[in-house]
């Protein structure tokens, strides 16, 4: 019932007791769209679209490893909406899943709507937020440094957990570069962010 609700095709053979389940594209949507806020010089244009299916698998088209696992959850009591759990087995931290799915089922609501929703409701302290992201490579490279990846249907953007500060202050750029450009790079965003915050505040 699940997977007819997620827009598969079900299949009943006069005989059986037994039906097969075919994945389908699902519902319409905008298809695979160019990241807009996070432009890069180099690297591939590809952003997140609405259709968690399609974002699943263009982090898989990248990252075609047998490590990637996926888990997928409900969120949402009459929406029923579906959120895919990414992350690299023998990488990732099992603990961190398991108490992300905890939190997941914890809180009741009706309808989820959007990854912002997942991001409030899980998060155990307003001061520690998730990431996000709208490029699949970026998702990929979190994957790859042991972050869990967090795919919500009817949202373009990827949350990745757990964070750091640091995390905030990267960007897809910094793969793809020499590490000597890309580390005085992040000196001069470290410097920009610090003057940022304290200057206006000191004058």
């Amino acid at each position: 019932a699940q997977g007819l609700l997620t827009g598969d095709m079900i299949l009943f053979v006069d005989g059986l007791d037994q039906v097969l389940k075919i994945p389908d594209k699902g519902y319409p949507g905008m298809g695979v769209q160019s990241a807009e806020s996070e432009k890069v010089t180099r690297g591939s244009n590809e952003g997140f679209s609405d259709s968690v299916k399609t974002n699943t698998a263009l982090i898989r088209k990248r990252l075609r490893a047998t490590e990637l696992k996926n888990v997928e959850a409900r969120a949402g009591r009459r929406t029923d909406t579906l959120v895919n759990l990414m992350y690299m087995e023998g990488i990732a931290r099992k603990e961190v899943l398991t108490e992300l799915l905890r939190r997941m089922d914890s809180f009741e609501i009706d309808g989820i709507m959007d990854s912002g929703m997942i991001e409030q409701l899980a998060e155990h302290h307003w001061s520690s937020p998730f990431q996000t992201t709208e490029r699949p490579d970026r998702a990929v490279h979190a994957l790859l440094e042991g972050r869990i990846v967090l795919l919500c249907d009817n949202s373009p953007l990827a949350l990745i957990l757990p964070t750091d500060y640091n995390s905030f202050l990267q960007t897809s750029d910094d793969y793809y570069n020499r590490f000597e450009i890309v580390s005085l790079e992040r000196v001069i965003r470290y410097l920009a962010a610090f003057f940022a915050l304290s200057l206006p505040g000191l004058y």
